[in-house]
């Protein structure tokens, strides 16, 4: 095909083009590449014992993958928006906005409810860069256990760093004791629950309130699936997870959320990623700390990297800190601990450090009840709650949370 031939017919030549060797060699580069794309989000093995829908398998697991490939902030700006619910018929939801600093909160009750009521403080989950309060599973919450739920927001990552989140959930705790009256709750019935980061920073507030003990007083924490230590991500649940078969969170995932909400970007990932992230003066203590409360007839890698880089220095004052690390706190803050509930996924890359932690509370007189969801993965409380196990652990857990009302409102008699 001449110049002339190219210009009297250039749709013919344009095919010719296209199928001349350095064409055919990128379109076979981006097949490839496609390929890889479709496998990656598509095709993952699921181990024996894992339940899940249909629609997570086949519909929300690919969208998560996709989701992870994609920009942070871009991420924020598609899911966040996405999870405003409808109101639940027979429920009241208030948007309350004490603090102008702080995000929107949610009071959320049954329609007709009287005062003098037990409250649930609820910290929503989200790698603490995701969420909004969780609010159609707080409506129900209210619904099926007559009880008021303060759902609260509070600063998300990058834009907010620790301890902004910490100290919004801590005001809008303290601000619903001092707002009792006006809310209409029993100051003695008021319990605290989250989910994944949420719990964290859950049992933070606890440990908060334990130390400077006060007039106020959580009764009982129900922390569903937490983060609880961020000295090590080689525990065993983490090494057998670290390609999350759910597409929720994987190893990689978790480190970015942590770096993200402690110095605003992923910058020191594969520090994190190698375990070269502590000091001299800290491996000891993280050593100790995972090998003394992990899983019986299991082994850990507890081989850390030392570093005294400005980065590991920096990392030594989180660990030390009960609003970041509460598998770390100090025995005598743990030990005030109220009556802990820990819902643990089997499938999850948190799995043990929630295990450590119960037996470190046990360890110190708390009392504790410790449930293992044997066929669930991390988010299936969330994200697939038409799962049968997902929807009977809900129903378990309200049903916990109502005997520990029960049971303290005799106390209070």
């Amino acid at each position: 095909y001449s110049y002339e031939n190219c210009i009297s017919t250039p749709n013919h030549c344009s095919i010719k083009r296209l199928f001349n060797r350095g064409s055919q060699a990128m379109w076979l580069k981006v097949t490839l590449i496609s390929a890889l794309v479709l496998a990656y989000v598509f095709y993952s093995p699921t181990p024996d014992g894992l339940t899940m829908t249909r629609t997570h398998r086949y519909l929300i697991r690919p969208a998560m993958r996709v989701a992870n490939l994609i920009p942070i902030s871009l991420s924020q700006k598609l899911i966040n928006p996405a999870i405003m619910p409808s109101r639940m018929n027979g429920i009241s939801l208030e948007v309350l906005r004490p603090f102008p600093d702080i995000r929107e909160s949610y009071l959320i009750q049954p329609e007709k409810a009287t005062d003098n009521r037990p409250l649930v403080i609820y910290i929503h989950g989200g790698g603490f860069v995701f969420g909004n309060g969780m609010l159609e599973l707080n409506q129900k919450l209210s619904k099926d256990t007559g009880m008021k739920v303060l759902s609260v927001g509070y600063g998300l990552a990058p834009d907010s760093l620790f301890p902004t989140a910490f100290l919004h959930c801590v005001e809008m705790t303290r601000w619903a004791f001092e707002n009792a009256d006006t809310l209409g709750i029993d100051v003695n019935r008021v319990y605290i629950m989250g989910d994944s980061a949420g719990g964290t920073l859950a049992t933070g507030v606890v440990n908060y309130f334990s130390e400077n003990a006060g007039r106020y007083s959580i009764r009982a924490q129900f922390l569903i699936y937490p983060s609880l230590q961020m000295a090590s991500f080689n525990t065993s649940s983490y090494l057998q997870f670290s390609k999350d078969p759910s597409g929720v969170l994987d190893r990689e995932q978790a480190m970015k959320f942590w770096l993200l909400y402690l110095f605003g970007n992923t910058d020191h990932l594969h520090r994190l990623d190698k375990e070269s992230h502590v000091t001299e003066n800290a491996k000891s203590l993280v050593a100790s700390r995972l090998r003394k409360f992990n899983l019986k007839g299991k082994e850990i890698n507890t081989e850390i990297e030392v570093s005294n880089s400005a980065f590991s220095e920096k990392f030594e004052t989180f660990l030390a800190d009960y609003r970041l690390n509460p598998l770390f706190a100090p025995d005598d803050i743990l030990k005030k601990s109220p009556p802990t509930f820990i819902y643990t996924a089997f499938f999850d890359i948190l799995r043990d450090e929630q295990i450590m932690y119960a037996e470190r509370l046990r360890s110190l007189g708390v009392d504790v009840t410790h449930r293992m969801l044997d066929d669930l993965f991390h988010g299936a409380y969330v994200i697939d709650r038409s799962n049968p196990s997902a929807a009977e652990f809900v129903r378990t857990m309200t049903h916990d949370l109502v005997e520990t009302d029960r049971s303290n409102r005799r106390e209070h008699r």
